[in-house]
């Protein structure tokens, strides 16, 4: 199991215009994201509220002539309801190099949805049309910003396919 833990700490602004330092610990387990801190106050004790969410992305996959992907979200605890979920596809031609870059091919789709507890609602679509039948790599990368907490920077990428979809 692949757990990321971050100490983070934040500084803000008193009704006196004091500045107040929070600690908090967000702690990463595959795609759930769980947040816990220790609070200064009963302001800050709203970021524990996150609970846990998982990041959903399905594979690239080929709908008519065009590459397609889907991104969301589903909340596993918590009170969050809404978040901004933000999906690209990328490229490769070749898996020789695997270690460089993956050129985007489209840029961020955004979208405010709620939870999705089937996979096929409440999620955002992204869409490149092929420019031939060349065999490409495609995979995509999922972005979810719970609307009004804290949580990691960390993206959702899903494994490579090869489609005969050129870029």
């Amino acid at each position: 199991m692949k757990i990321n833990r971050a100490k983070r700490s934040f500084a803000r602004q008193s009704a006196k215009g004091q500045r107040l330092w929070s600690k908090f610990l967000v702690i990463s387990v595959y795609g759930a994201l769980i947040a816990s801190l220790f609070p200064a106050s009963t302001v800050d004790a709203q970021l524990i509220r996150v609970g846990t969410f998982e990041t959903l992305g399905d594979y690239v996959h080929k709908t008519g002539s065009d590459a397609s992907a889907h991104g969301g979200w589903k909340r596993k605890s918590g009170e969050a309801t809404k978040a901004k979920v933000k999906i690209k596809l990328q490229t490769k031609e070749n898996r020789r190099f695997w270690f460089d870059s993956w050129p985007d091919a489209t840029p961020w789709t955004e979208e405010t949805v709620r939870s999705s507890h089937r996979r096929s609602r409440n999620r955002v679509n992204v869409r490149k049309r092929c420019n031939g039948s060349a065999v490409t790599w495609w995979r995509s990368v999922v972005d979810v910003d719970i609307i009004g907490y804290w949580d990691t920077p960390n993206k959702f990428v899903t494994d490579p396919r090869m489609l005969e979809c050129g870029k």
